[in-house]
């Protein structure tokens, strides 16, 4: 009965420790894929992935006016957005 307790401990252990193990991947790179859209009303559509996605980019005043970027992106059917801090609360 013991073992059986501690294998399913086991188990659980692991699932536990493996649906949490995706890495960030860089979805978007202002540096190699070009500035993202400056205009409200057509955003640049970007393709997020299951797990943490990141996107490099500069917003704000560069001298030469305001460079506001906008972007869209689809939560696939079955998964939901939270945030970063999320899992440190699990």
């Amino acid at each position: 009965m013991k073992i059986r307790i501690f294998r399913l401990f086991l188990l659980a252990l692991i699932a536990y420790s493996t649906a949490f193990s995706v890495q960030a991947g860089v979805v978007w790179d202002e540096g190699g894929n070009g500035d993202l859209s400056n205009d409200g009303l057509l955003p640049t559509s970007v393709a997020f992935t299951a797990g943490s996605n990141i996107m490099n980019g500069t917003v704000g005043n560069s001298g030469s006016g305001v460079d506001r970027d906008y972007f869209t992106f689809t939560v696939p059917t079955g998964k939901a957005l939270r945030p970063s801090w999320w899992r440190t609360l699990l």
